[in-house]
């Protein structure tokens, strides 16, 4: 039998009060009913289009072993997207359904984590903190790995805060098999992988030196704690190195920042956060200077453990979480030094949103001891904060990343009500970022009078759809799209073609032959 480490576990949480069971069930009810609303309503995006259309197609195995070297490929998704459609043909809610289970169980992982806590307070605050954003929310509405993998790593860090103070416990082995899943979900959730690693084999000292463990019985434990840690490594070497090294050799892993990373991994990564709802200014800055305290606050603290306590301070709540966090950030940056790949922003670095939020948690919880009053106002600020920030950018309309691909479904149901019955068909251009959407569409809906679809650039900025393009949908706008690198956009004049429909959300049109 594995002996648990002398270091207190934490004590039990005083008997709920009769608010805070059915707080978190409604919260939780509306969060995802909220999501799955959307994966019936939203558009499908762009990069969910190219799962569809590119990697979908492929057997299991070829998803798995990125036959098809991509970025896009998120391979737990990708084989959870093509039974989907095999059971349940092209919807795009039940393509997207895996999702929405994924944040079910990212909710029910939020609560076994906060149930270390002994505040009721804190603990729906807590909920509320690490469930209340609006970008993080998009990844449980749509088709790709971010949901999948979040939750998969939410659930590894609610088994390895059971089985910390026992590293050769089952909960461990859960940790890593979770922890597997988030990876393959998303291979940005490999730096996860080395914080919980990090981890497991503090705990592993901390478990030693508290028991005096030396000798044969050192080794043994050492083996057993080694075990999923081998196991999972085997299995990620198996099913994900290779592939990692395919994508790395086709430049695959373009996705990301230069600037820095207090400018791309912090600043890029808190803009999408806030859903765009606050433009850089000085509350802006506060707000990321907010986020550097509660990193140094929780290094702080955890320092201050190592002193006192040693290796054992990774029993605790707040070592794990710090770990947890720091050990990710400094993969990344390690990365970047040694090998070049970007820095972590936006959507790579959405995985951080909750571990940084975790940090928050528990550096209050460990001031709730001593200084509550303060503890509760500070999550309690952060929560109200999370809650305003969701209610200004909650929509059923569109995603942050992807918000271009708004109106396609409109485009296509105005562009069929304009057509006349027996009308020729439909050669369309299209900006190349409404390209795989408007296919994903033609695929699962079958309109086969839309027989061309060319998004691709000529050098004279045009698109040469065989025999010409009978219609066109375009952005409104001159010029490029900020941060558009792949050259300038169609220009023709849409005054001089019939304009079919306008859509100023997306600030694009619909026009059909030239005006004579």
């Amino acid at each position: 039998m594995v002996r648990e480490s002398e270091h207190p576990a934490p004590a039990a949480p005083d008997a709920a009060p009769r608010f805070l069971n059915p707080a978190i069930a409604a919260l939780s009810a509306v969060l995802v009913g909220y999501t799955a609303l959307r994966a019936g309503l939203l558009a499908y995006t762009f990069d969910e289009s190219n799962t569809f259309l590119l990697h979908v197609p492929m057997s299991f195995f070829d998803i798995v072993v990125q036959h098809r070297p991509s970025a896009n490929n998120h391979v737990i998704n990708t084989l959870l997207t093509k039974s989907a459609y095999v059971i349940f043909g092209g919807s795009d809610f039940f393509l997207r359904l895996p999702n929405v289970f994924a944040h079910a169980l990212y909710l029910g992982a939020t609560v076994s984590i906060l149930r270390t806590l002994r505040d009721p307070i804190l603990i729906l605050a807590g909920f509320v903190a690490l469930n209340f954003n609006p970008f993080l929310l998009d990844h449980f509405s749509i088709s790709r790995g971010y949901g999948i993998a979040l939750a998969a790593m939410l659930a590894s860090v609610a088994m390895l805060l059971r089985g910390v103070r026992a590293p050769a416990s089952r909960a461990g082995t859960f940790a890593f098999a979770f922890s597997v899943v988030a990876v393959l979900a998303n291979y940005t959730l490999a730096n996860y992988y080395a914080g919980l690693v990090a981890v497991w084999y503090a705990a592993f000292v901390g478990h030693a030196v508290v028991l005096r463990i030396r000798g044969r019985a050192l080794f043994a434990l050492f083996l057993r704690t080694s075990l999923p840690v081998a196991v999972s490594a085997g299995i990620l070497f198996l099913f994900a190195f290779d592939a990692y090294l395919n994508l790395a050799s086709f430049d695959s892993f373009y996705y990301g920042g230069s600037t820095g990373f207090f400018g791309d991994t912090i600043g890029k990564t808190l803009e999408a956060a806030l859903y765009g709802t606050l433009s850089r200014g000085p509350l802006f800055e506060l707000l990321r200077l907010g986020v550097l305290a509660v990193g140094l606050a929780a290094t702080a603290l955890v320092g201050s453990r190592v002193a006192k306590d040693g290796m054992r301070a990774f029993h605790a709540e707040i070592g794990v979480a710090w770990l947890l966090l720091f050990v990710p950030i400094a993969s990344s940056l390690v990365q970047h030094l040694t090998l070049g790949t970007p820095y972590l922003m936006v959507r790579t670095a959405l995985f951080l949103l909750p571990l940084l939020a975790l940090n928050l948690v528990f550096v209050v919880g460990a001031l709730a001891p001593t200084r509550p009053a303060l503890g509760r106002a500070l999550l309690v600020a952060a929560a109200a904060g999370c809650l305003v920030n969701t209610a200004a950018s909650a929509n059923l309309s569109h995603t942050h990343e992807w918000a271009f691909n708004a109106d396609v479904r409109r485009v296509l149901d105005d562009l069929e009500a304009s057509r006349e019955p027996d009308a020729s068909p439909v050669r369309l251009g299209v900006d190349f970022l409404f390209r795989p959407s408007i296919d994903y569409y033609r695929n699962t809906r079958n309109l086969d009078w839309i027989v061309e679809v060319d998004g691709q650039r000529r050098r004279d900025n045009r698109r040469k759809c065989g025999g010409g393009c009978t219609h066109y949908y375009v952005f409104t706008r001159e010029g490029e799209r900020p941060g558009d690198e792949m050259g300038p956009r169609e220009r023709f004049s849409i005054d001089q073609h019939d304009v079919i429909a306008r859509y100023p959300d997306t600030q694009t049109v619909l026009v059909g032959t030239p005006l004579r």
